[in-house]
């Protein structure tokens, strides 16, 4: 069983005479040091091999991936040989850009008023460019080309050189998106929709006396419902899993207040679902209570911005497929855990054809492969079954509101019988008498919930604090 491998883990990794045994260079906890024997040497070097083959005979296919990439090239002492790793003149590839530029055709006469048509110096890119610019463009993009075909490309934080895979190896150079076929507009503001329901339990703002008004964070605690959050039921009894959620209520004072913001009340949550190994719950859930704060922008989803394109997903190598992963600044160690849901973001600066930009929640990769779903391409957030049933989707509400949901019958399928969900919940009531933060009260509320053998469990927490006059209202703990 489970406990058994890591015990055999840990046993793999005892103390032991060897410095090497744990691939890391022993403390000499005060005995003379000495040069080991070329005997003893090879012993080590055996007992080590040994070792790291019993080792990953205990892991799976994309566990020994992560293992090679993430842990052994930092495990062992790397013997460099003396030669440099030789890279391209930075300033011999500019002149190479510039000369190539000319060669495809540009010269002063032909193109006498090819200048910028504000006549101003920025380094934003303008919304019609130079031709001279866009020769530039082109050139620059056979050099790389040239490159990547024929050349190592450096690895990165300390990795070794790799051969050239997709066109992210190669950094930002993609501007447009062909593959944004919809309008963000489909995603339609779902709270005048029927699909109202996704957002249940809607917040909504209590009317107050401004006398009381520091008293109203303290009334309610937003996660005493978290436990029945996390699923969502829509008009024809079908059972949804939130894999993210964000949404927000704010009222400001009426008119214009100098040198305030002028908020009067807010109410906001995010929820964010992962899936974890079931006898990993408890503990995961228990190290965010200990700690008392969750990030759940950078735990819950991943983020794809400027980067891989909408709709190469999830079939082209750009989209991360990797489905465990390890996070030690959030999780213990040795915990793993798996994402859902991916915001993608195409940012307006790039393509003068969305002033807004693009964003769009979509199904991880692996979740994508595994369920076989494909993108809608005439309605913006939502996914299919090859039998067209909608097994994924994504609404869009007031205030920046949204979320994203998958069918709860396909969510269980990718569970199996050994995980689970695991949720997690941050959210605020915050008041600001006067329009201003000088006397401000708050609450921070914040929980995990997740499905164990006994039902759904979960642990909540949260912290009151207040401003100025307002801080006689904060409960006493």
């Amino acid at each position: 069983n489970n406990n058994r491998r890591y015990r055999h883990m840990v046993d793999l990794m005892s103390p032991d005479p060897n410095p090497y045994a744990s691939g890391l260079i022993s403390n000499l906890g005060g005995r003379k040091e000495k040069s080991p024997t070329e005997w003893e040497i090879a012993a080590w070097e055996k007992d080590l091999a040994d070792a790291e083959s019993a080792f990953l005979k205990l892991l799976d296919s994309d566990e020994i991936r992560c293992f090679r990439t993430e842990a052994a090239p930092f495990l062992y002492e790397r013997n460099h040989s003396g030669q440099e790793e030789r890279k391209f003149d930075l300033a011999a590839t500019k002149r190479w850009i510039a000369k190539r530029a000319y060669n495809y055709g540009w010269t002063k006469k032909r193109f006498g008023s090819d200048r910028d048509q504000m006549g101003r110096h920025s380094r934003d890119r303008p919304r019609v460019e130079r031709i001279g610019k866009k020769y530039q463009w082109l050139a620059l993009d056979e050099l790389l080309s040239r490159m990547a075909d024929n050349y190592w490309m450096e690895g990165e934080f300390g990795q070794l050189p790799k051969s050239y895979a997709s066109p992210l190896d190669v950094g930002f150079e993609r501007n447009i998106d062909p593959t944004i076929l919809v309008e963000a507009a489909n995603h339609g503001d779902v709270f005048e929709t029927k699909n109202s329901w996704a957002f249940v339990p809607q917040i909504k703002l209590d009317e107050i006396d401004e006398a009381k008004l520091p008293t109203w964070p303290f009334r309610q605690d937003p996660a005493s419902e978290l436990k029945a959050m996390p699923v969502r039921h829509d008009a024809d009894g079908a059972d949804w899993l939130v894999l993210y959620e964000h949404q927000s209520r704010t009222e400001k004072y009426p008119g214009e207040l100098t040198a305030s913001h002028g908020m009067r009340m807010q109410q906001f949550r995010f929820l964010a679902t992962v899936i974890v190994k079931s006898y990993d719950a408890k503990a995961i859930a228990s190290h965010f209570c200990s700690k008392g704060e969750i990030d759940v922008m950078h735990w819950g989803t991943s983020d794809m911005t400027d980067a891989a394109f909408l709709f190469e997903a999830p079939w082209r190598k750009t989209w991360p497929d990797r489905k465990w992963l390890f996070d030690s600044w959030q999780l213990p160690s040795g915990i793993e855990y798996a994402q859902l849901v991916t915001r993608y973001r195409w940012e307006s600066h790039l393509d003068a054809a969305l002033p807004e930009g693009y964003s769009s929640h979509l199904p991880t990769a692996w979740v994508a492969q595994e369920l076989n779903l494909k993108a809608d391409k005439k309605i913006s957030g939502l996914w299919r079954e090859d039998q067209d049933e909608i097994v994924f989707q994504e609404f869009t509400g007031k205030e920046g509101g949204e979320i994203a949901l998958l069918r709860m019958d396909a969510a269980q399928r990718l569970a199996g019988d050994h995980t689970t969900f695991l949720s997690v919940l941050i959210s605020e009531r915050n008041v600001w008498p006067g329009g201003n933060n000088k006397n401000a009260a708050w609450r921070r509320s914040e929980g995990v919930c997740w499905r164990s053998g006994r039902g759904i469990e979960a642990k909540i927490w949260k912290r009151d604090n207040g401003n100025g006059s307002s801080a006689k209202y904060v409960p006493k703990s």
